[in-house]
């Protein structure tokens, strides 16, 4: 499980299905990334 730490996902859109990645940052950071062209949101593992 993720949650948000800092930013937020807005989409220009709604989206049927859409494929979600949790990419890696510097600094051991993680972002939510649903499309490459959007702002990412920085997010922390919780489980």
């Amino acid at each position: 499980m993720w949650k948000v730490l800092k930013g937020k996902l807005r989409l220009d859109s709604p989206r049927e299905s859409p494929e979600i990645r949790v990419v890696p940052g510097i600094a051991g950071r993680w972002f939510l990334e649903v499309d490459p062209e959007l702002p990412k949101a920085r997010v922390y593992r919780i489980d």
